[in-house]
């Protein structure tokens, strides 16, 4: 969930050492995987975002987050302007079954996918 910089459930307590994945613009020849963090004892994460016009451009983002006794979850929305927004990810007590994260893509696969309809006598 996308909230305000300063909503009152950040300030609730999180859950120390979730794993978070984060892959922008997902399901898209140019899907950029910009790695993942570990959340802190407050919960707090922080996955540093390096692709050309992040902050000014418009992307959608895929958010994947997992820790042991919880059940994975995965989102994937636009990406806000983080100056004044941040993500809350809620992760509920469950079962430790791996999130189910999208294969990375193979671009010449991809291409040639693609361009079989063209190359058809």
């Amino acid at each position: 969930v996308v909230v305000d910089a300063d909503d009152p459930m950040l300030d609730q307590p999180g859950l120390a050492g979730a794993m978070v994945d984060v892959t922008l613009d997902p399901g898209r020849m140019t899907a950029a995987e910009q790695g993942g963090g570990i959340s802190d004892a407050q919960g707090r994460f922080s996955v540093p975002l390096s692709s050309f016009g992040v902050g000014m451009l418009e992307y959608d983002v895929q958010v994947r987050a997992r820790l042991r006794g919880y059940a994975p979850v995965a989102r994937t929305l636009p990406l806000p302007n983080l100056g004044r927004k941040r993500f809350l990810i809620v992760l509920s007590p469950g079962g430790d079954a791996p999130a189910r994260h999208p294969q990375p893509s193979n671009l010449l696969e991809d291409t040639l996918k693609l361009s079989e309809p063209f190359l058809q006598e």
